[in-house]
């Protein structure tokens, strides 16, 4: 008899199918999705699904291991790239132009604040 066992409200076969890791992959990242809206962190979170996951497929032997943690890995990347709320460029940064900006604009206000204190103008 096949032994059947639940991760994360994902029902699992002792081999765990494709299926399954898709499922589960969703599965996290809907739990991620909704706690990024309660402005919960997000870190513990994602360490606690990834230990469910490799718990999960503990028994299995490496090649099965590495096969499933690059399927389920894929299907992460897959849904934030078609999540909207997610971009990628939304993590990029401050472009370097705008860091310019404000660095001039720093720098003109300590100049006339020091032109200003000493009188030198």
């Amino acid at each position: 008899m096949n032994m059947v066992y639940e991760v994360d409200g994902v029902k699992f076969d002792e081999q765990p199918s494709e299926t399954q890791i898709k499922a589960l992959a969703e599965r996290h990242h809907a739990q991620l999705k909704e706690a990024s809206q309660r402005l919960e962190h997000l870190g513990e979170r994602g360490i606690l699904q990834r230990k469910h996951f490799h718990e999960a497929i503990a028994h299995l032997d490496k090649p099965a291991q590495q096969r499933l943690e690059h399927l389920y890995n894929r299907q992460l990347r897959l849904l934030q790239e078609e999540d909207h709320h997610h971009q990628a460029h939304s993590e990029e940064g401050v472009s370097v132009f705008a860091i310019f900006i404000v660095l001039f604009i720093i720098a003109a206000i300590l100049i006339f604040s020091v032109v200003r204190l000493t009188g030198f103008w």
